[in-house]
């Protein structure tokens, strides 16, 4: 089977004006003759976008092609933006989900997120514990991603233990950053623990 794939092809077009895709396919049988129709799956973004029918090509003929048009799957920008949101909270109680108040949990959410071109999420620390429901979220979602870390407000309750755990996370493979960290001088402004929070 000899497969003839366009890949990175980008298209300079306004949504609703004609965008044609043409390609060729060959597959022969063992006997070296051509054999009949297959299918196709058009990706945009990794997300598919149609499926239909092919036809098999003759090499020799240079008009037998498929065409497939694709402005019709342009209109929302799906073809220039792959957005990755680096500062998530998806860990957080809001997202437990709750079918009364309408609200859709986690996984329903990180599920779906390729509809709206958000590729990846990068999961931003708050207390210990946040650490590790994390890395358990990354394990269940390919598209979730981790940085370890503690907020600067949950300092003053975290252990030399916990910060010893928190740097063997840094070994985890979906691990990219830390954070949350730093020095929050924006708030608690009174709470005395800006020393602790440069230790």
């Amino acid at each position: 089977l000899e497969v003839y794939r366009i890949t990175n092809q980008t298209f300079d077009t306004l949504a609703g004006k004609p965008c044609p895709i043409r390609f060729t396919v060959t597959a022969r049988d063992s006997a070296g003759d051509l054999t009949g129709p297959g299918s196709y799956r058009l990706l945009i973004n990794n997300v598919v976008r149609e499926r239909g029918t092919i036809i098999n090509n003759n090499p020799d003929d240079e008009n037998d092609f498929n065409e497939i048009d694709v402005s019709k799957h342009l209109g929302n920008g799906l073809n220039k933006v792959r957005i990755i949101d680096t500062h998530t909270h998806y860990t957080h109680r809001y997202f437990d989900g709750d079918e009364k108040k309408n609200k859709k949990s986690r996984n329903e959410i990180l599920r779906h997120l390729t509809e709206y071109d958000i590729y990846a999420v990068i999961e931003a620390a708050i207390g210990f514990e946040s650490n590790q429901r994390m890395l358990k979220l990354c394990k269940e979602h390919s598209n979730v991603y981790a940085a370890v870390g503690v907020h600067p407000n949950c300092v003053e309750t975290f252990t030399e233990a916990q910060f010893e755990a928190v740097r063997g996370m840094l070994q985890e493979n979906k691990v990219l950053a830390i954070g949350e960290t730093g020095l929050d001088y924006a708030g608690k402004k009174d709470s005395g623990n800006f020393e602790i929070q440069k230790k």
